[in-house]
């Protein structure tokens, strides 16, 4: 089988390891932009996706230089931690893998060096122009002129997939979530700052503000602060650079405006971060409604290109790794046909990451800008609520936040069984 895949970031470098490795499948990586892309902060990689990135071989390499730890603690504006607790309890192997936090270009840079060892090609500036499926294989054009033939079609070219525009369900269009984030790095150590070591979430009256270590010895910080904001008057692409850059230079006035009135050492030390950031970055976060397409005859969307969603839980990245995982186990058997296989995957993927973006959804909720008493409500709420979780000892359960989605191991989801009637 040849595979021909698009996208050459994450979701695209991970198919194409995992079919090489798993199943022997000659994979070609085709990617738009001239070269790897730096852009991004620092995404989470929670155990259900380093536990994948194990079995690739390329654990120890991410640990070299990500940060990880399973401590998330929650602050208010007055100073109070709100709660403090280990993410990985109660969980089966979780502490093994912790969370990491590493940045974007760190992680392409490890699977772009394993693709690279396993022989992978990899052509930039290519940008795909049309597909054309018949019974037995796949063509694709590009805009240079070129076409090439394949097996099989994997979109892993993000949210504004061409694959998915072209030909897997091409009236879709990602929708504005109502969140914007802004995000800084700063080369400044937890120890200076005199903070644990963990991801510290603050809970704002007009957003949420969160920092973390993203280097193994946690001396360099990420945050960033996520908010309620309308369309522009302009909804473009245009219209959005404009608002961004207007929200990048006056981001300092913002945020500490926002904390203002906050008490406490550890505001104290969000001022401080904040004063010392540099260059600050903006981006709206757009989602894909669910109920989209995910293939056709021969070709397959995987990773934001069939289900994008809010980063709020920090569970896209490792939905890719799972989507990876699970089409190779389904290829694994040589005479299934790819409508089999196709459909077989969806039955097992769309539950699951639809259910993801649900409670993704549900945490940009808190986002939202509230009153002072609200404000204060739900920072009571959540205190109570993690003294009663502490408390009742429902993490060695299994039951605390995120502790379905972290705790799952997609090769041992079932193998559905594929109706022939529903063809």
């Amino acid at each position: 089988m040849k595979a021909l895949i698009f996208g050459g970031g994450p979701a695209g470098l991970v198919t194409a390891l995992r079919l090489k490795k798993a199943l022997g499948v000659q994979p070609v990586i085709y990617e738009i932009r001239p070269k790897p892309t730096t852009l991004g902060g620092a995404v989470q990689l929670p155990p259900n996706g380093l536990r994948l990135m194990e079995q690739l071989g390329l654990l120890q390499a991410l640990l070299a230089r990500g940060f990880s730890s399973p401590t998330l603690q929650i602050h208010s504006t007055r100073g109070e931690t709100l709660a403090e607790l280990d993410r990985s309890e109660g969980i089966h192997n979780a502490s093994d893998f912790g969370f990491m936090r590493i940045l974007r270009k760190d992680l392409l840079e490890v699977l772009l060096e394993a693709a690279e060892q396993h022989a992978i090609p990899i052509h930039y500036s290519k940008d795909l122009k049309q597909i054309e499926e018949t019974d037995s294989d796949v063509m694709v054009k590009f805009a240079d002129g070129t076409t090439e033939r394949g097996d099989i079609v994997l979109g892993c070219d993000g949210i504004h997939s061409a694959v998915r525009s072209l030909l897997v369900d091409p009236d879709m269009e990602p929708e504005y979530s109502g969140i914007a984030n802004m995000f800084g790095l700063l080369p400044m150590t937890a120890q200076e700052l005199e903070i644990g070591a963990a991801l510290h979430a603050t809970m704002t009256p007009n957003g949420l503000l969160a920092v973390s270590p993203y280097t193994p010895l946690a001396e360099n910080l990420y945050w960033f602060f996520s908010r309620s904001l309308p369309v522009p008057d302009s909804g473009s692409r245009d219209g959005w650079e404009a608002f961004g850059r207007k929200e990048v230079e006056s981001f300092k006035t913002t945020v500490l405006d926002l904390l203002s009135d906050a008490t406490g050492d550890w505001n104290d030390k969000l001022r401080e971060i904040i004063r010392k950031t540099e260059t600050v970055r903006f981006y709206p976060i757009y989602k894909l409604p669910a109920g989209s397409k995910w293939s056709s005859k021969r070709s397959l969307l995987l990773g934001d290109a069939a289900h994008a969603m809010q980063p709020h839980i920090g569970q896209g990245t490792s939905m890719a790794l799972e989507d990876a995982f699970y089409l190779c186990r389904l290829l694994e058997e040589p005479k299934r046909p790819l409508s089999d296989v196709f459909q077989m995957y969806e039955a097992a993927r769309r539950p699951r990451v639809e259910k993801i973006a649900r409670a993704s959804a549900d945490r940009g909720n808190m986002r939202q800008a509230d009153s002072a008493m609200w404000q204060r409500a739900k920072e009571i709420g959540i205190g109570v609520g993690f003294w009663i979780y502490k408390i009742a000892h429902l993490g060695k359960l299994g039951l605390g936040v995120d502790q379905e989605a972290i705790g799952y191991d997609i090769m041992c989801e079932p193998i559905p069984t594929v109706n022939s009637s529903d063809k």
